[in-house]
């Protein structure tokens, strides 16, 4: 059972790492943790929402935390260290991924984060010599209105 979950969990990712329209786009760090999407300014889990989990600059799950591990200038995880290899990665519109992502039970696994790697999915990053690089801030203009 869970070799079948890490399979379709694969296929999922690989599946939702293709470019294509930012419209409910995933964002996820590099260490499983859900990080938002890409929904407009007022959707409850839109990174463009600056009430939200995942827009506040307040938020420990916001790539706009500037003291936060997935926004701090410093941190590995981050999407705004100019010299990161581990930014978070932007996964096209999938609603089983977020269903999974937004359970109350999810939980980051080795499997998710190897899922991950293996992607080939964009990254939202400040690290221009990073392969796919999405600007932070373009990305959150660009969510405001997909």
């Amino acid at each position: 059972m869970r070799t079948h979950l890490t399979l379709t969990l694969f296929a999922l990712l690989a599946t939702a790492a293709s470019a294509g329209p930012l419209r409910g786009a995933l964002i996820v760090a590099a260490d499983g943790t859900f990080l938002g999407t890409c929904d407009g300014k007022y959707a409850t889990h839109s990174i463009a929402n600056p009430y939200g989990r995942y827009g506040s600059k307040y938020s420990s799950t916001s790539i706009f935390n500037e003291y936060g591990t997935y926004g701090s200038k410093y941190a590995s995880y981050s999407a705004f260290n100019p010299s990161t290899s581990s930014a978070p990665y932007v996964l096209s519109s999938s609603p089983e991924l977020l269903r999974l992502f937004t359970s109350v039970s999810y939980r980051p696994t080795p499997q998710i984060v190897s899922s991950l790697r293996a992607s080939g999915a964009s990254r939202v990053t400040a690290n221009r010599g990073m392969p796919g690089a999405i600007d932070p801030n373009v990305l959150r203009v660009a969510c405001e209105n997909p």
